[in-house]
């Protein structure tokens, strides 16, 4: 989905899978002393999640790179990668408020993209204008 641009429904599927994930780690969480690590076998089984996050991040970052090109050629496609971000930012915050309460915090999170997104963004329009 996301090498065909579909990134809303990719982003709409890996969401599904990372909730999955957190609700089972959670479940452990609170059911089991041991520490839940990143060699715990939902981790392992989830792994290609964080994958599919990451490659998802690095097709956002592209496009948000080529942000002054993008913007007049294909807008909607920045509007996509825009929303995505605000999506990854409630679910942050989602995340943060659900470690407040019960002192788990599932794995990748917070991931900050919408700092991220500056952060591209103030670069490529330094690189353009230099």
């Amino acid at each position: 989905m996301i090498e065909k641009g579909q990134l809303l429904q990719a982003h709409k599927s890996l969401m599904e899978l990372e909730t999955t994930r957190d609700d089972l780690l959670l479940q452990l969480h609170r059911t089991t002393s041991e520490r839940i690590d990143s060699k715990h076998p939902v981790n392992h089984y989830f792994m290609s999640v964080m994958e599919i996050s990451d490659k998802l991040a690095k097709h956002l970052w592209f496009v948000l790179q080529r942000a002054l090109n993008v913007v007049q050629s294909d807008p909607t496609q920045l509007v996509t990668v825009l929303r995505v971000i605000e999506r990854e930012e409630k679910s942050d915050k989602k995340a943060l408020d659900r470690e407040k309460q019960t002192g788990f915090l599932p794995p990748g999170r917070p991931k900050q993209w919408r700092k991220k997104c500056f952060d591209t963004l103030e670069k490529a329009t330094a690189d353009r204008f230099e």
